[in-house]
């Protein structure tokens, strides 16, 4: 079962707690479950929910708060005196009634096929709300469901999801809905427009966040990050550049297995990596001061993480390995590090001849003093030591 939102819970335990008298369906039915399948459009699965049904007195209902809220991200409010739930999140708001059959889904009047109603969880002793399913689903913005007699299970497909995540930043909101990836600016109570897209989905739990900052000379950046997979080991890294409010230029990178930190920043300008190709952009302008071609001065079709670019080197990783890797920006030659400073003991963690695939080789870039560079090496958090590379 998906967790609930603090709020609704307080309100389940609470307020309808000390005023709803529970009622019980009668079982007149085999039980039958639903699932609801979200997207974008036709073509652009985002994820599925599913639950339980009740039916009473031939309507099919299910249960709302967890999928509402729970699962789709709009936050439930309760009014005691008006036996009211409202639903609230970007730019979608669903007012229920217990024991009305007229909905209000944002701003318009919506006449349910049956009233919803509260029953007690025999399980967790909350009391929980109930709405025809048909109405869940138009809701929603879908039209139709599919049942299946035989595995007694209803489905909907190319419904709405509302997740979002959010960053205020200089009085303005920033709110990227996770079902696409559109970009949206509100400032204070001022209806969201949408400024940008990063045109793919964030995970559909909460794994993924947003962050809104300022550059030095007035460029505005936006930086998503989002992680996904089992149990959320697929990385990636979005970027947005605004100047004056009007969108510049943007990137992103798809760290797969590895997580390691790309380098934003070379010289006071910016520095945007989708993994091939790295451009540096003037900080204040937006201009773009230089192109670099990862592959080719790696040498090695690949994806890659540019951990650190200085004016005669640059660290990276391929992703295929992750290993850190020194490259001389003029003369091409390549050091591949964990070779030159680990033990053979070390090495062995790492070599993908000993160990199936490798591992991170657990190398992390610090700072440069002269012609020297300083790392650390840790088998684990607890036990992490200093490593050196001279360079030549």
């Amino acid at each position: 079962m998906y967790k609930k939102c603090a709020l609704a819970v307080m309100i389940t335990s609470t307020l309808l707690a000390s005023t709803f008298t529970p009622m019980y369906a009668k079982s007149a039915t085999p039980a039958t479950t639903y699932e609801f399948n979200y997207a974008q459009d036709q073509n652009n699965y985002y994820g599925s929910s599913s639950g339980t049904t009740i039916t009473r007195h031939g309507v099919t209902f299910i249960e709302v708060e967890e999928l509402l809220a729970g699962r789709l991200g709009l936050k439930l409010y309760w009014d005691q005196s008006k036996q009211q739930a409202t639903f609230n999140g970007f730019m979608k708001k669903i007012v229920l009634r217990i024991g009305s059959r007229t909905a209000l889904v944002d701003g318009k009047s919506i006449t349910m096929t049956s009233a919803p109603f509260i029953l007690q969880n025999p399980t967790t002793q909350q009391k929980e709300i109930y709405v025809p399913i048909r109405s869940v689903v138009q809701f929603l913005g879908g039209h139709s469901l599919h049942m299946d007699s035989q595995k007694h299970v209803i489905t909907a497909d190319q419904l709405q999801a509302f997740n979002v995540i959010t960053d205020v930043y200089q009085g303005d909101t920033y709110t990227m809905r996770k079902i696409n990836g559109d970009l949206y600016r509100s400032h204070h109570n001022s209806q969201p427009i949408k400024i940008a897209s990063i045109h793919s989905p964030l995970d559909f739990f909460e794994f993924s966040n947003i962050d809104v900052s300022s550059t030095s000379k007035g460029l505005q950046m936006v930086r998503i990050q989002n992680a996904s997979g089992e149990p959320h080991i697929y990385h990636e890294d979005f970027t947005i550049i605004f100047k004056n409010g009007s969108l510049i230029r943007q990137s992103s990178m798809d760290y797969h297995l590895n997580k390691h930190t790309n380098s934003t920043m070379y010289n006071g300008n910016i520095i945007l990596n989708d993994g091939q190709n790295l451009r540096i952009i003037e900080d204040g302008t937006g201009n773009v001061l230089e192109n670099i071609d990862l592959v080719k001065l790696a040498g090695k079709k690949d994806s890659y993480v540019v951990e650190s670019l200085q004016s005669d080197i640059v660290l990276l990783r391929a992703i295929s390995d992750s290993h850190l890797t020194l490259i001389d920006r003029k003369t091409g030659q390549s050091v591949v590090l964990y070779k030159e400073l680990l033990t053979t003991e070390q090495q062995k963690l790492v070599d993908p001849t000993t160990m199936p695939f490798g591992i991170d080789d657990r190398l992390t870039y610090i700072k440069r003093i002269h012609n020297m560079l300083y790392f650390t090496y840790g088998k684990d958090s607890g036990d992490e030591q200093q490593v050196t590379y001279t360079l030549k």
